[in-house]
């Protein structure tokens, strides 16, 4: 304790050292990344609008209990993101050990048996067998993300979910 108290001022130059370098490493891990991957900002509000448009006047839906309507799509590859068109929205039905998923348009729907599993505040749907795509949703704010892989470029998607029951 009398060392602590005679050497408080090392210490003190230290912590705030060890601090400062850390800080710095993950000030460089950020710039790294925000300089290879641009993403625009969401312009895609009228889009938006219409694919909730589309969801709620469907007359021919698979059945569901949980609707999740897209906010932003971005196409990614190894040059970065950009933007993309938003035009599906996701139906999700069954119960934990018979779960589909629906991936909605202005065309029909195309359905999927997905395997389930929760981690954390998460639930993760893949389809069975897997064919390149994720749909991670929060319990906590009912968020989502789904990737949808095509060749080595991906479509990522970002929204809310409902539950309607």
């Amino acid at each position: 304790m009398i060392w602590i108290q005679n050497n408080w001022f090392k210490i003190g130059v230290l912590v705030l050292l060890a601090i400062g370098i850390f800080l710095w490493l993950n000030l460089q891990e950020v710039r790294g990344i925000s300089d290879d991957v641009v993403l625009k900002s969401v312009s895609n509000k009228d889009l938006v609008g219409s694919v909730k448009d589309t969801y709620e006047n469907s007359t021919n839906l698979p059945s569901h209990n949980t609707v999740c309507l897209p906010k932003s799509k971005y196409l990614c590859s190894e040059d970065g993101c950009t933007e993309s068109e938003i035009n599906v929205f996701v139906l999700i039905s069954g119960d934990s050990s018979n779960i589909t998923l629906s991936r909605c348009d202005d065309s029909p729907c195309d359905t999927y048996s997905v395997q389930s599993d929760d981690s954390g505040q998460f639930k993760i749907l893949q389809p069975e067998p897997k064919n390149g795509m994720l749909f991670k949703m929060s319990y906590l704010d009912l968020s989502y993300t789904e990737i949808i892989t095509s060749g080595t470029s991906s479509y990522i998607t970002f929204g809310k979910c409902k539950f309607l029951n």
